[in-house]
């Protein structure tokens, strides 16, 4: 082809329109990279983005929260902000401030930090610190710093209550730890000093299986608390309820007789002791809603709702219909007696609420105008009591079984009116080793050890001889 002087101006120019376009496409794609933000995470876990359960928790907050970082070291900082920006996907509002302890160590005494490394999460006057950086860490202090300032867990003692700062088998320290990280205050309370139970509505008492009975006088106080709208969570064990058969009458519920037997949990879980019962199944209620696995009960009393009560109640937890309650003295050999027994599906938890009186909803409107900065559940005029018939699923011994953890925590938060953090459990990473079962290995061993080698050698020998015949 001969170029002319013509062509060759028709090339520069086509050469000159390229880069003009090429110029104006690179600008365009950094117009919309600054105005648009899309991010995509095709890990397996989805380990770059932040869990269903942040997400959803960081959609409930309402408010600004502020997170305050004095880290100085460049990767520590780099740090921090990819993780917070992951939250600030979901958060827009969340903000993000850097302070030098050096040039402004007024601030480091006002917040009371200790280490570079920690964090402070402020929201509304309230603030939490933070040492681990992580999204369970810090979705948790989200979680604490969101919560109501009155949130309160209250364990009545005196009557051989289970201990909630015990580390016996039995006690509860490890479940009263799990509320304290979650935000929740706890206090212990001896009837035998007071002249009432203090009462609010982001408040629980909890009767933790009492062992003594209760004098006439603290069974009226526990009555009067219920009367003027309080919250309770009634762990109860099998045998007598020490006195507070009137407490069981005004919530309009009966504790059967005798300890639930059920075979299902004694063949699934390999276990000799056959009071063991197994609830696999759960209600439609919030406080079972999150729940992914099995609760287990050690021992437990079947309970039953007396008719006309001007409470709702709803069976949150239920028996495999092979239970039965064991009227009888537990023996060597139990069997169902049909004469006798009562045959599953059983109730073991019962959830319970009705509506405050007229003058009680008030009082409630009165001290939510003087609270405006807690964070009320849309239903804080509703009474809630849970009863449970088993305090052991919740002890020491017992709290890593199943769900039985996320079971107690979200008895809490619904009897707190704090329904929404029912749907924040911790986020479990799927595994990552493949798990090959004694064939599969041995396959794969033969086939790269033996079969491979000799496939390619064979390949090789068949190439040279074929060369050779030509």
């Amino acid at each position: 082809m001969r170029v002319t002087r013509k062509t060759h101006w028709y090339i520069r120019l086509q050469n000159l329109l390229f880069i003009l376009l090429f110029l104006t496409a690179i600008g365009l794609i950094a117009v919309l990279s600054m105005r648009y933000n899309y991010q995509a995470d095709w890990t397996a876990s989805g380990r770059n983005t932040l869990s269903k359960a942040s997400q959803v928790l960081l959609k409930q907050l309402e408010g600004q929260i502020t997170v305050i970082s004095f880290a100085q070291d460049p990767n520590t900082k780099e740090k921090i902000t990819k993780l917070i920006n992951r939250y600030q996907h979901y958060k827009p509002d969340l903000k993000l401030e850097f302070i030098n302890p050096e040039t402004d160590p007024d601030k480091v005494r006002e917040l009371g930090v200790r280490f570079q490394t920690e964090l402070v999460i402020k929201k509304d006057g309230r603030q939490e610190k933070l040492q681990d950086l992580s999204e369970k860490d810090l979705t948790n202090a989200f979680n604490r710093v969101a919560r109501s300032e009155n949130a309160w867990v209250i364990f009545l003692e005196g009557h051989g209550e289970r201990d909630p700062r015990g580390n016996a088998n039995f006690a509860l320290e490890n479940f009263t730890k799990q509320l304290e990280t979650k935000g929740f205050h706890i206090q212990t309370l001896n009837l035998s000093a007071q002249s009432q139970i203090p009462n609010n509505h982001n408040q629980v008492l909890i009767i933790a299986s009492p062992q003594t009975n209760f004098l006439p006088g603290e069974v009226d106080l526990i009555r009067d608390y219920i009367k003027n709208g309080g919250h309770l969570l009634w762990l109860i064990d099998p045998g007598s309820l020490h006195n507070l058969e009137t407490l069981a009458e005004d919530l309009s519920i009966k504790v059967l007789p005798g300890v639930i037997i059920d075979p299902s949990a004694q063949i699934l879980l390999g276990r000799g002791n056959a009071t063991f019962a197994l609830v696999p199944k759960y209600g439609n209620h919030p406080i079972t809603d999150s729940l992914t696995s099995i609760t287990l009960f050690p021992q437990s009393a079947a309970l039953e709702v007396i008719k006309g009560s001007q409470w709702q109640s709803v069976p949150i937890l239920t028996t495999l219909s092979r239970s039965w309650v064991e009227t009888s003295e537990l023996g060597k050999k139990i069997e169902y007696d049909k004469e006798q027994d009562i045959l599953g599906p059983l109730t073991i938890g019962l959830a319970l609420n009705r509506e405050r009186s007229l003058l009680e909803k008030e009082v409630a409107d009165k001290d939510k105008s003087n609270h405006q900065g807690n964070n009320r559940s849309k239903n804080n005029d509703q009474q809630r009591v849970v009863i449970i018939g088993d305090g052991d699923f919740i002890s020491n011994s017992h709290l890593g079984n199943g769900s039985n953890l996320d079971l107690g925590l979200s008895l809490i938060n619904w009897l707190t009116h704090e329904d929404r953090l029912i749907t924040v459990p911790a986020r479990i990473r799927p595994d990552t080793t493949l798990q090959l079962s004694p064939a599969a290995s041995s396959a794969i061993g033969i086939i790269f050890l033996f079969i491979l080698p000799a496939a390619l050698l064979g390949a090789g020998i068949l190439i040279w001889w074929r060369r050779r015949q030509r």
